[in-house]
Order: structure tokens, then C-alpha cells, then sequence
């Protein structure tokens, strides 16, 4: 074999991301392969690339594949001993590596062929470099991968740079780009470095199938009469942002131009940034878009959205829909949207269900959302966890939560909701067909209709979320279930409502101005079980609570109210609940059933009383009064009463004393709405109580 020399004058630019703590021990789901010589392990990503390596000592180096057609120039200052004619695929550390054949290989000095073998990645590095989670439910699989890399710009004087002026375009290398009129077009793959200020072009991508764009936006501002970028035809375009610069994209209020559609049907870009195919947005740069004829952002395929990005998206409709799927791993988010929606996803909508399309997940990122229509929307799921960070959320919908006055027989602290939405306006903050997965995040929703929704599921595993909703704060017609976390719920109608409430921990206080928890047939389709999917439904109008752990609290103004309402069972297994109604305290159709936890109830009237754990009632509770139980000098549950009650009942498998009154201190348990558990009570005054009547106390 004869060696000679290839010299190449591009740069790459490779990020160090240092170690980080992550104690899930998950398996990582990339494909890998590995050199037994350095003791390095390459992976490809979810598109058969390679995107980075993992050395010997756990840290995690980005890697970026080079385009098939790589410049001509030669630089003797990057001289490297090589073996092949062959262009390599990437560099790393100065080692040419080469993929030929589906087998990645380097030449050592003694040009020998060293090839790279498939392996798995070992828990223990994995664990140092990578978060990744899977999610199974309704029959989904939702993987959750984590990476961060560094756009860089150091030019060498080889790069395809396109430069924006309105005295015209500077372009360095006019290889695969094509200028007519007022339209750049780029036909191959490659990267392309964007610059300059314009107020009338275009960037046109219309490039092969299989072919993947590079577009480096470097201080770019752009302003056109159509979408600025339009990408009519790739595999995938990659919008670099690159660190330190800010781009700023506008289009036009109206539309002159239609497009052919490969299956010859006529197009219209719908967004500033519009694209056919899958979009990725890397990079910790900052992009303003203004999208003044409808959507900020659109891709008829996938949109992904990777390291820390500063997003900026002002839209008359939707600010990011991606029809495929919208993912986000990271970043700065300021959506401002008229009529539609912040973010969204909707395939399957027309088509019908797609297991694997129609979804938005986040994995971190900071949120703030002012949307006309939902905040975040999807006809499949909506997942949200920390794989990457711990994601926030301000989200505003419509003219938010609206104060509420009547309180008619529906009655209440704020009375019947008083939104302005008809049957095909949508004002949800978080909203899906299908799902709604919070695995965490920090949540602060000021919501002018439901907080969250699902026609299906919503499963919330952790979080802090803060509510004030006009109608539910959270909706799923056919499963609620909580799991863990926060939720504080100021202003609602209805608090917690699903066919089925699965109340299994965490820590929450609702205030509503209808029931506070509502067990019935939901009000969109209904189905039972994970198994739902868009457009099933089922006509029963029973339900269940089931109450197995937390600490939970529930608060309803007067009038025809309840604390919690099922039209069916309500079964109390675990946990602490603590009501106080304005009018009925437990409203059921079917029977309460109770072997452990604590209820404690404060209200008019209380219909549902447990057939079993020597319920106790007392009556005449003043508001400001706190209420204790004691035995053997140890509190085992006390609470301020907020509003008077005329009855009351207390359910627990160790029985006590009652006591009104009294100073409270050192508690081992308290909540952030005030029940406290253990310490010791001080000046108290003993309240009378007795074995509940099958009616109640007071004779309702």
C-alpha cells in the first residue's frame, strides 16, 4: 500500500462537554462502535451519523460530519498522513477517520486499516455522558437522548459564504448556489455561511432527497416578501445558530407566490421559516422571527431543536408547528402568538392516528408563552421531563383566567366560567389529543380555558405547576393521574376532572368555583385505559376516584358545590385529604370506601360518608379556627379552617380527640397549604364528636 499526504483546509469546530452527575442507569439508545486502541467509542445518531465520540476518561466530543463535496484548496498547515484518496467523513483529534461500505476505519502510521467494531456503550460511561429516559405508555415509546455542542465561526477563506445586502449578494463560492431575481437557491448538500442584512431575499433550499444542508446563520438579517427561509426539497436542513450572533427573519403579511408540490398541487409558505422536510436548529445563538403572514416556524416533517438557543417568535398564527413532531431540548423561548398556537404538532388530525407523529416533547428550556389559541398542542402527546434540564413554563392563553362573579346555581367563589371561546376556539395551555406526559418542569399557567387537557390521559409524575384557569385546571376524559409533584390551583372551575381520578401522591390545594375534584364521562371522547386514541369514545357517564397517597386540598365557594364529586365509587386507600365546601362536602353515586389515610372534611352537608373507619362529625367550625386531632398528646392531623362550616368529618385508622383552638409548634409534616402532622398543640379547646349518621350531621 503506498502512503501519501492529503492536505485539507476546512475547520471543524469540536466542543468538550465535561462529565456530568446523572444517576438513572439507562442504556443509551444511539448506535456505537468502538476502537480498542484509544479506547474511544463513536456514536451515530437517530439519523445513522456520527455526532460524537466518548473517550477513556467518561467526557463526551462532538463530532461533525464533513459534506461529500469538500473544497478543493490545500492548507500545508493542516498536512495529514493518510493512506486513501478517499475524502474522510470526519476528523477527530487530527485522525482522518473514513466510513466506507457501512465500516468505519483510520490508517495508523504504519498505514494499517484500523477498524472500528460495534459495541454497546457501558452503563458506567453512559452514565457520564449521557440522560436518556424511555417513556412507555399508551402503547408509546417516547426516547429522551441529551447533547450539547458549540456553533463556532472560523473562517478560512474556503467556506461557501453567502453575504446579504440590499445593494445586492456577495458569494464566495457559487458552487451549487444558483441567484434568480431575488432568490438564492442552494442545490446540494454542503455548508453555507449566512450574513448581512437584506429586506427583500430569499434562501431557497431545493437540494436532493438524500442530501443534508448546512445553513450558519452569522449575524444575519433577512426580510422578504415570502418566507426568507424556504425549504422546498433536502433530507434534512440544519439552522446552525452561531454563538455570540443574532439573526433576525421576516416575512411579509400577504403572499404572491405559489409553489409546485412534487405531487404537483400548488404550495403557499405558511411561515417565516418554512420547510417540507425535517428541521434541526443547533446552536446557542439568538434568532428573532417575526412571522407576519402566518407561523413563526414550520416543517412538514420534524422540527428538533438542540442546545441552548435564544428564541425570540412573534406570529399572527402559530409561533412552531412541526406536523411530524416538535422536540426541544434546551434553550431561551419568548412566543408571542395572535390567533394560533405557541407550539404545536397535529399529524394524524387529517390522516388519522400515527403512533409515532403528532407529538411535542421538551426536555428542557425556558418558556414564556403568550398565545392567542393553546399554549402547547398536540393531536398524539405531549411529554415534558428534565433529561436535558429542568424546563419552566409561563404560559398565557388568551386574555388569561377570568375573574368570576355570578355565582349562580353553579355558584361558587367566582361563579360559572365566563370564557369568550366558542366550539372551534381552543384557549388550553397544554393540550393533546392523546396524552399528557409531565414527568417535571416549573409551570406557571394563567389560562383563559383548561390549564392542561387531554381528550385521553394527562399522567403528571412531578413538577411544580401553578394554575388559574377560567374553566378546568386539569382535564383528561378519560384518566388523571398523579403521581407526584405540585400543584397549587388559585382559580378554576373545576379543579381535577376525568372518567377516572388516580390520586397516588404528590402535593396539591384547588380552589374552585364549581367541584373541586369531578369524577364523570369526559365532555370530549371517552374510552377506558391507556389504549385511547383520538376519535374512540364511550357513552358512560359513571366514574371513580381513587385516593392511594399525598397530601391534597381542596377549597369550593357556595352554592351547588362539592368538595369531591363521583358518579361512582370514591375509594380512599392512602393519603390525606382535607375539604372545604361551601356547600356539599363528598357528592357520590356510588359508595366511599375507606381502609387507610386521613379525610378530613368541612362543609354544609356531606352526602358521602365511608362505610367503614368510624367516621367521626362534628359541627360548627368558624373560619380563622384551627381544627386538631390529638391522641396521647401527639397531633395527628391539624388544619385552619379558611371558611366556616356548619359540619364536619374526620376519617382515620388511629382514632383521637377533637380540639379547636390552641397554638401549634414543631410539626413533623407541613404542607405548603397549612395541614401539619406530629408537634404539639398548646391552649386548645375539646370539641365534641360522634359516629357519623348514614345522612351526616345536621340532619341533610
Amino acid at each position: 500500500m503506498t502512503c501519501f499526504k492529503i492536505l485539507f483546509a476546512f475547520s471543524i469546530s469540536i466542543s468538550i462537554i465535561a462529565c456530568g452527575d446523572n444517576s438513572s442507569n439507562s442504556s443509551s439508545t444511539d448506535s456505537c462502535s468502538y476502537d480498542a486502541i484509544s479506547n474511544t467509542y463513536f456514536c451515530k445518531d437517530e439519523n445513522g451519523d456520527y455526532a460524537y465520540a466518548i473517550l477513556p476518561d467518561g467526557t463526551k466530543q462532538e463530532i461533525t460530519t464533513l459534506p461529500d463535496s469538500q473544497p478543493d484548496s490545500l492548507n500545508d498547515s493542516t498536512a495529514q498522513l493518510t493512506c486513501t484518496d478517499l475524502l474522510p467523513s470526519f476528523i477527530l483529534n487530527d485522525i482522518h477517520y473514513y466510513v466506507e461500505n457501512e465500516k468505519t476505519f483510520y490508517f495508523d502510521e504504519s498505514c494499517n486499516q484500523i477498524f472500528l467494531t460495534g459495541t454497546e456503550v457501558p452503563s458506567s460511561a453512559d452514565n457520564a455522558y449521557s440522560s436518556q429516559e424511555t417513556i412507555s405508555s399508551s402503547s408509546q415509546t417516547v426516547a429522551i437522548s441529551s447533547s450539547s455542542v458549540a456553533i463556532s465561526y472560523n473562517p478560512n477563506g474556503t467556506e461557501k459564504q453567502i453575504i446579504f445586502s440590499n445593494a445586492g449578494i456577495e458569494i464566495t463560492n457559487d458552487s451549487c448556489v444558483e441567484i434568480t431575481n431575488t432568490t438564492v437557491k442552494i442545490t446540494c448538500a454542503g455548508q453555507y455561511y449566512l450574513s448581512g442584512n437584506s429586506d427583500n431575499f430569499q434562501i431557497m433550499v431545493s437540494a436532493n432527497d438524500s442530501d443534508k444542508v448546512y445553513l450558519y446563520l452569522n449575524n444575519l438579517t433577512l426580510s422578504s416578501t415570502d418566507a426568507p427561509i424556504y425549504v422546498q426539497n433536502a433530507d434534512k436542513t440544519f439552522l446552525m445558530l452561531i454563538d455570540g450572533t443574532t439573526n433576525t427573519l421576516a416575512d411579509a403579511s400577504s403572499r404572491t407566490t405559489t409553489y409546485t408540490k412534487t405531487d404537483g398541487t400548488p404550495d403557499t409558505t405558511n411561515a417565516c421559516i418554512y420547510s417540507k422536510d425535517d428541521l434541526t436548529f443547533k446552536g446557542n445563538g439568538s434568532l428573532i422571527i417575526y412571522g407576519n403572514y402566518k407561523n413563526g416556524i414550520q416543517s412538514s416533517n420534524d422540527i428538533k431543536i438542540k442546545d441552548f438557543p435564544q428564541v425570540t417568535i412573534t406570529a399572527t398564527n402559530h409561533g412552531i408547528k412541526g406536523k411530524g413532531s416538535v422536540e426541544i431540548e434546551g434553550g431561551n423561548f419568548t412566543i408571542n402568538t395572535t390567533n394560533g398556537d405557541a407550539i404545536k404538532s397535529d399529524e394524524g388530525e387529517d390522516e388519522g392516528y400515527i403512533a409515532d407523529k403528532g407529538y411535542v416533547q421538551i426536555t428542557g428550556g425556558n418558556f414564556n408563552i403568550t398565545a392567542g389559541d393553546d399554549g402547547i398542542q398536540a393531536y398524539n402527546y405531549v411529554f415534558i421531563a428534565d433529561s436535558n434540564a429542568v424546563p419552566s413554563f409561563e404560559i398565557k392563553t388568551g386574555t388569561g383566567a377570568s375573574a368570576q362573579t355570578n355565582s349562580g346555581s353553579m355558584g361558587g367563589l367566582w361563579g360559572e366560567t365566563s370564557a369568550t371561546t366558542t366550539d372551534s376556539t381552543s384557549l388550553k395551555a397544554i393540550k393533546a389529543d392523546s396524552l399528557v406526559l409531565i414527568n417535571a418542569g416549573i409551570f406557571t399557567i394563567n389560562s383563559a380555558d383548561d390549564a392542561i387537557h387531554s381528550n385521553g390521559t394527562v399522567r403528571i409524575n412531578g413538577g411544580d405547576i401553578t394554575i388559574a384557569a377560567t374553566d378546568d385546571a386539569i382535564h383528561g376524559d378519560v384518566l388523571f393521574q398523579l403521581n407526584g409533584g405540585k400543584i397549587s390551583v388559585s382559580q378554576c372551575y373545576e379543579g381535577f376532572e376525568a372518567y377516572e381520578l388516580e390520586i397516588n401522591g404528590g402535593e396539591t390545594s384547588v380552589s374552585a368555583s364549581d367541584d373541586a375534584w369531578n369524577a364523570a364521562g369526559g365532555t370530549d371522547n371517552t374510552s377506558s385505559g391507556d389504549s385511547f386514541r383520538p376519535g374512540q369514545s364511550n357513552s358512560t357517564s359513571s366514574g371513580v376516584i381513587h385516593i392511594k397517597g399525598g397530601y391534597h386540598y381542596v377549597k369550593t365557594g357556595s352554592g351547588d358545590t362539592d368538595g369531591i364529586d363521583s358518579n361512582g365509587d370514591i375509594n380512599i386507600t392512602g393519603g390525606v385529604l382535607v375539604i372545604e365546601a361551601g356547600g356539599n362536602i363528598i357528592d357520590n353515586n356510588g359508595s366511599v370506601n375507606y381502609t387507610a389515610g386521613i379525610l378530613l372534611g368541612m362543609g354544609k352537608q356531606i352526602e358521602g360518608i365511608p362505610s367503614s373507619g368510624n367516621p367521626k362529625c362534628f359541627s360548627s367550625l368558624s373560619a380563622n379556627t384551627r381544627f386538631s386531632v390529638m391522641s396521647n398528646g401527639t397531633v395527628l392531623s391539624t388544619f385552619t379552617a379558611t371558611q366556616s362550616a356548619s359540619t364536619g368529618i374526620y376519617v382515620n385508622s388511629t382514632t383521637g380527640d377533637f380540639y379547636t383552638g390552641g397554638t401549634y409548634s414543631n410539626p413533623t409534616i407541613e404542607t405548603f397549604f397549612g395541614y401539619g402532622e406530629g408537634g404539639s398543640l398548646s391552649g386548645q379547646n375539646q370539641l365534641s364528636a360522634n359516629t357519623c349518621s348514614s345522612s351526616g350531621m345536621g340532619g341533610w
